[in-house]
């Protein structure tokens, strides 16, 4: 591959592959799933609070944080699997010819359980959470613009839900150490 186009289809910073590279290989993977009758998963990944990353720790902080979930998402997934650099603190993971559902909850586990270990970045330790959405693409076919939305609001509601829990988990204690 030459330099220019690598530089067009991977990401500088993480050296994923970027956005277009994800759709090109997107659009392969379903036009194979509905020829074959097979599935692709896709999952999008946001870094919960990576702002506070950044303003906190500083930007060079939040790259290395960036790089490192990068190497972990890889380590994650199968050679056939696309792990991209979707935009800021978001990656998007697809993994063709997946078999069941199931997979798709065993595959967010493992991820989030590798992306929860700390990080070593700076002078101490990082902890980073994420929100996770998972869509598998229905048998009658689906562009790729549609499995990106489905995945899209699957981690909105993970992060919403998990805000709320966090809440309520927040709410309970303040409200035992009350007098």
């Amino acid at each position: 591959m030459s330099q220019a186009r690598h530089f067009a289809t991977h990401d500088s910073l993480t050296g994923l592959p970027n956005r277009r590279l994800l759709l090109d290989r997107l659009g392969q993977a379903l036009a194979h799933a509905t020829r074959y009758r097979t599935r692709v998963l896709l999952l999008m990944i946001d870094l919960d609070r990576f702002k506070l990353v950044n303003d906190t720790y500083g930007h060079n902080v939040g790259d290395e944080l960036l790089r490192q979930v990068a190497g972990r998402l890889l380590a994650c997934v199968r050679i056939c699997d696309t792990v991209c650099r979707y935009g800021g603190d978001e990656f998007v993971v697809m993994l063709p010819q997946i078999d069941a559902a199931e997979d798709a909850e065993v595959v967010c586990e493992k991820i989030r359980a590798h992306l929860a270990a700390p990080y070593a970045v700076g002078d101490e330790p990082l902890l980073a959470t994420m929100s996770i959405g998972a869509a598998l693409c229905r048998e009658d076919g689906q562009t790729s613009s549609e499995l990106i939305d489905r995945a899209d609001a699957a981690m909105y509601l993970d992060k919403t839900q998990r805000k709320s829990a966090a809440a309520a988990i927040s709410s309970d204690f303040a409200r035992a150490r009350l007098p």
